[in-house]
């Protein structure tokens, strides 16, 4: 394999890194606006709640105020059963978890093996690191604007950084 073979398998392995950095850190911020939304959902319902059942047992609250606040703890715990953010949690982390994979896989190609495998087997290693990406954007999630801003914003930051490259 000639220099420049390898310079352009390289330059590919470092567009997947790139690539999926971005996707790695947007599924992650995913996950956390749907851990937030869950607890902000789910605190007040259980608080809610709480108070119904207490106030009302009591009699501290009236009983229409006891079953208002009861229909509003429910419809909050509706919501959040309908929205299925424990999975939806779940699967941002899973699939940033799989671009990580996928990053790390794809730096030590470039940077390591690359210059050491025979044309035909670089370009098997690295269709298969292009195989596991499509195969991860086929199932991951679409994060949302908000979550690739902020995954933007941790790139831009360092987030990504390893102390021994500086």
């Amino acid at each position: 394999m000639n220099s420049s073979q390898k310079r352009e398998l390289a330059k590919e392995a470092n567009r997947i890194q790139e690539a999926v950095t971005h996707s790695s850190q947007a599924q992650f911020e995913q996950a956390k606006i749907w851990q937030h939304t869950h607890k902000a959902l789910g605190i007040p319902s259980v608080l809610l709640a709480g108070v119904a059942g207490v106030g009302g047992a009591s009699k501290t609250i009236g009983v229409l105020a006891a079953g208002v606040i009861a229909l509003l703890a429910g419809s909050l715990t509706a919501l959040q059963t309908f929205l299925e953010l424990p999975k939806k949690i779940e699967s941002a982390s899973s699939a940033g978890n799989a671009y990580l994979s996928i990053q790390q896989d794809s730096r030590i190609f470039e940077n390591l093996d690359v210059s050491n495998l025979t044309y035909e087997d670089a370009r098997t290693a690295l269709d298969e690191i292009v195989k596991r990406q499509q195969d991860t954007n086929a199932i991951a999630p679409v994060p949302s604007k908000t979550a690739r801003k902020r995954a933007k914003t941790n790139i831009d930051g360092g987030a990504q950084d390893y102390e021994v490259d500086k």
